[in-house]
């Protein structure tokens, strides 16, 4: 079985409909709760990318003791797994809702209707006022494949060119399907920085209207686990995580299994709540900025950036 610190040959169909009969075998399998993965026209978000209708405002009120954190998809896994901990030590509630993106988490938090937003990305100019961010951790953000491959290493060109073709090829002639997210995921925009190349052929593959799009962090891993023969961006922590069957491809000689405290491609995870909510916060604050909190990152790997201490009553 392939695990989380190996590299990956990304060899499969390249066939949309070949695709969508996997995906569709795999719903019947899972039952209804599985979201299909590949949006055909125009890349619209569908109503619901989750199966799961959050109302945040009946959360919070149901128990006010319970702390509701809301947000990017992207810290979803690391925060239920930091609130379990806390909950078992400290004995406090922790609810760590769906996915409803940063900026969505960013809405709730402005509406008073959760206690902290989950953000994957830097704040705007027009979200920094009178909230208070904690730069919890950075999350690596790699390039994944599905099970049943082979060892493999891509240069920077050859990633450009995987994403910029209608059919494309792994390095052994077979054919390989490629996920992308779309346009504006923090997680491509970390990639995007780095390889200008790729930047370029991701935008082309979405404006040339690719059946292969993924809006959540959540459709991905979905498509990447059903789908065995399957190349995208993906976090790096998530995969340990919820051991997921899946493995890392180098990058121009980058991976976050290798040197995760200088791989470069991390996107941060930041909680952003107002100051009002800070009781209500500190305690599970506290706790994950722990020197245990740390280290509990560290191995699961995320580099924690802030430091016990840090939040002060």
């Amino acid at each position: 079985m392939a695990k989380r610190g190996q590299t990956a040959d990304l060899a499969g169909p390249g066939r949309p409909w070949l695709l969508v009969a996997s995906i569709l075998g795999t719903m019947l399998l899972a039952g209804a709760g599985m979201s299909l993965v590949v949006m055909w026209a125009h890349h619209q978000r569908p109503a619901s990318t989750t199966g799961v209708s959050t109302d945040l405002s009946q959360v919070a009120a149901s128990d006010p003791l319970v702390v509701v954190l809301a947000g990017t998809g992207a810290a979803i896994p690391l925060m239920e797994a930091l609130a379990a901990k806390f909950a078992a030590v400290d004995g406090g509630a922790i609810s760590v809702q769906p996915s409803i993106g940063s900026s969505g988490g960013l809405s709730a938090l402005q509406d008073g209707r959760i206690d902290c937003a989950l953000v994957s990305r830097e704040l705007r100019p027009g979200e920094k006022g009178g909230h208070t961010s904690l730069h919890l951790a950075d999350a690596p953000v790699a390039l994944v494949a599905g099970r049943r491959v082979l060892p493999a290493q891509l240069s920077a060109s050859q990633l450009a060119s995987l994403y910029d073709q209608e059919t494309p090829f792994w390095t052994d002639g077979r054919p390989v399907t490629v996920f992308l997210r779309e346009k504006g995921d923090s997680g491509t925009s970390v990639f995007a920085g780095r390889f200008p190349q790729f930047s370029m052929a991701h935008a082309r593959s979405l404006k040339r209207g690719s059946p292969h799009v993924a809006f959540t962090d959540l459709e991905m891993e979905r498509a990447l686990v059903s789908y065995p023969r399957s190349l995208g961006l993906f976090d790096f922590g998530t995969i340990g995580l919820r051991d997921l069957d899946l493995s890392i491809v180098q990058v121009d000689g980058l991976s976050p299994q290798d040197d995760l405290a200088s791989y470069p491609l991390v996107r941060p995870v930041l909680l952003v709540y107002e100051q009002g909510r800070k009781d209500r916060l500190e305690r599970f604050l506290k706790s994950i900025c722990s020197k245990d909190g740390r280290e509990f990152m560290r191995a699961s790997g995320y580099r924690p950036v802030c430091r016990e201490g840090e939040v002060s009553p």
